[in-house]
């Protein structure tokens, strides 16, 4: 459990940096940007999910290996667009979020599965983390919100 309160006030840090970032470019808001939030927001949650059991049990590490392939794509295609628009709050946006994700595979790379209790909670601070980040782009200039 001291794992989980310092995991939390770790992402807490990192999500309340990551919504300042959002909020102070200039950059106006980006509908592409949005979308990469919110799908990679969805697919990290359902990366734990599916990890998720109710008793410590060995991994199937080639899944792991491929599900964290498919993330990591993802992420790097977030980041390359956030590269090409020149904006540095986007892109850290971004890198702190594909850190998260890569403590999780970090996690399952030791051989265990997440337990229920804790995925709820670590699902709790992830989706907290990609809300901050959406927040900061819905309140760009020019965001219909």
């Amino acid at each position: 459990m001291r794992k989980v309160v310092k995991s939390f006030s770790k992402i807490l840090a990192i999500s309340f940096a990551t919504f300042l970032s959002g909020c102070i470019t200039l950059s106006n808001y980006s509908a592409t940007s949005y979308e990469h939030l919110t799908q990679l927001k969805a697919y990290h949650v359902k990366f734990i999910d599916d990890f998720t059991f109710e008793l410590s049990q060995p991994i199937d590490s080639l899944k792991v290996q491929v599900a964290a392939s498919a993330g990591d794509l993802k992420f790097r295609e977030a980041e390359e667009y956030a590269d090409g628009m020149k904006d540095g709050s986007r892109t850290f946006n971004i890198k702190v979020l594909h850190g998260a994700f890569n403590d999780d595979v970090k996690w399952l790379g030791k051989g265990q599965n997440f337990r229920k209790t804790y995925a709820e909670e670590l699902k709790m601070i992830r989706k907290s983390s990609y809300d901050q980040a959406i927040k900061g782009e819905k309140i760009r200039a020019g965001s219909a919100d």
